[in-house]
């Protein structure tokens, strides 16, 4: 009868298997490599209010451009990533800029399914690359994050054609879901 055997890694390891019978090799070396990670600190933040501060920009390009360059059309505050607020159908961007607040220490997978491109951003830093004209696309990448605030920036262009943005994430406890709007929060 086969035996389970569970173990416990304590560093970044590669683990190679094999079945036996009677001291004979009878499969093929299964190997997995595991990597330790170290979750990115939260950050300190202001008491901050529900929501996101957006900005929603008007223009015609291939690839997400450089916001900084641009002016807004449009800023304000929304409850999450939510593109209805658009004043065109085709040709226009957004980005939303806020704070997530992690409820426990873990490894969290964030999914941006987007049409046209969009990208995002975990404590300054590029987590998810969906860039560029396409149709529906969904990219993903799990990324580990000890317990409280983190920086969350999501950016997005419409071209033309259909046009759809969602952002989920899954993490521990946490099922794939839409990011739900009461772990989003913006600075007073």
């Amino acid at each position: 009868s086969a035996q389970a055997r569970s173990m416990t890694l304590r560093k970044s390891a590669t683990i190679k298997a094999a079945c036996f019978l009677n001291g004979k090799q009878i499969s093929n070396v299964a190997s997995a490599s595991f990597e330790k990670v170290t979750p990115i600190p939260a950050q300190d933040v202001n008491p901050p209010s529900g929501g996101l501060q957006f900005a929603s920009f008007e223009g015609k390009w291939d690839r997400l451009p450089d916001f900084t360059a641009l002016s807004p059309a449009a800023m304000g505050t929304l409850a999450n990533f939510d593109i209805s607020m658009k004043r065109g159908k085709e040709e226009y961007a957004f980005v939303f800029d806020g704070w997530i607040r992690i409820p426990l220490e873990g490894v969290y997978t964030f999914y941006v399914s987007s049409d046209d491109g969009s990208r995002l951003f975990i404590n300054d830093t590029l987590t998810v690359d969906n860039d560029g004209m396409h149709g529906e696309i969904e990219k993903s990448k799990d990324i580990p994050l000890a317990k409280g605030y983190h920086k969350i920036k999501v950016q997005y262009f419409e071209r033309s054609g259909t046009d759809n943005l969602e952002v989920s994430w899954k993490g521990p406890g946490i099922p794939k879901m839409r990011i739900p709007d009461v772990v989003l929060y913006r600075e007073n």
